[in-house]
């Protein structure tokens, strides 16, 4: 049931945004290019033939970019750019034949001390990661190309925003120095693990020599030139095709999207209330009363 309340938000806001641009456009305003950025983890063997078809979805409907691109989107036009976190050998093996057939580019984030192990930060071993080794550095090695960008998802997968600023400075340019050495070229993105990141985190990766940040927020993506912290969509290989369609023009609704929605209305409420307080006290302040002083109290 819940699922159904989320497609039908989703819908109407779909449709709210299509008609708002229809309108623009009938007006003959230039309506702004506009990207998303989706993540991925594993593809297991069992969800080829989805993947191929979200693929297949991609490259009719979108534009897909390189995740370090740093130009200005095509006016009026969607994009979207492709990311794996984790470097799983399912990705290699089922995903890259078929991006590759479709001329799609990706970039795949890795934590380089896992190369050719399992995946070491999972607490309980679901079904879905059973196949999901990580890949080798012979096979990194292999891959890398300007169609396969490759990042750090920091050097052993730890939680970032736990680090003291030394210990986390350390792990990030070790992760990026190691991965340049694997792969001959410069690395210069990175994603957070578990999306957890604050102000420290962000200074450091700075610091580190990274040049692109992605976390796991469902925010628009590359709107300027210099972002340097790039919001993502996560895309679980469970979505039916309405559900990934949506997820793709950034309409998805998500329990972030009902957080930041909450924790706006709670703002404008608190910045309602004050500006109505203050109001009310100057009235009464005026009237030169003690009713000023009885509204504090009561308040």
């Amino acid at each position: 049931m819940r699922r159904a309340w989320i497609l039908l938000l989703s819908l109407i806001y779909f449709a709210l945004r299509w008609s708002a641009r229809a309108m623009m456009r009938s007006l003959g305003e230039p309506t702004r290019g506009r990207c998303r950025v989706l993540y991925y983890h594993g593809v297991p063997s069992h969800r080829i033939r989805r993947f191929g078809r979200q693929m297949a979805c991609l490259s009719k409907r979108t534009r897909t970019l390189r995740s370090d691109s740093r130009g200005l989107l095509a006016s009026g036009c969607h994009h979207t750019v492709l990311t794996f976190d984790d470097g799983y050998q399912s990705v290699v093996d089922n995903a890259l034949p078929i991006l590759e057939k479709m001329k799609i580019p990706c970039t795949l984030f890795i934590p380089p001390v896992y190369l050719g192990k399992k995946p070491g930060w999972h607490e309980k071993w679901e079904p879905i990661y059973q196949e999901n080794e990580l890949m080798t550095r012979e096979t990194l090695e292999k891959i890398a190309s300007p169609a396969v960008m490759i990042g750090s998802h920091s050097d052993s997968h730890l939680l970032l925003a736990n680090l003291d600023r030394l210990s986390l400075v350390k792990d990030l340019k070790r992760s990026r120095e190691t991965l340049e050495e694997m792969v001959g070229r410069p690395v210069k993105q990175l994603s957070f693990p578990y999306g957890v990141y604050n102000e420290k985190v962000l200074e450091a990766a700075r610091e580190a020599g990274y040049d692109r940040v992605f976390s796991i927020e469902p925010l628009p993506a590359y709107e300027s030139s210099d972002e340097f912290l790039t919001g993502r969509t996560e895309i679980t290989l469970e979505e039916n095709p309405l559900e990934f369609f949506l997820k793709v023009q950034g309409c998805y609704w998500t329990d972030w999207h009902a957080h930041f929605l909450k924790t706006g209305i709670r703002s404008f409420l608190k910045e309602s209330t004050s500006k109505i307080y203050a109001l009310l006290a100057n009235t009464f302040k005026a009237k030169g009363g003690r009713a000023v002083e009885f509204f504090t109290n009561l308040w």
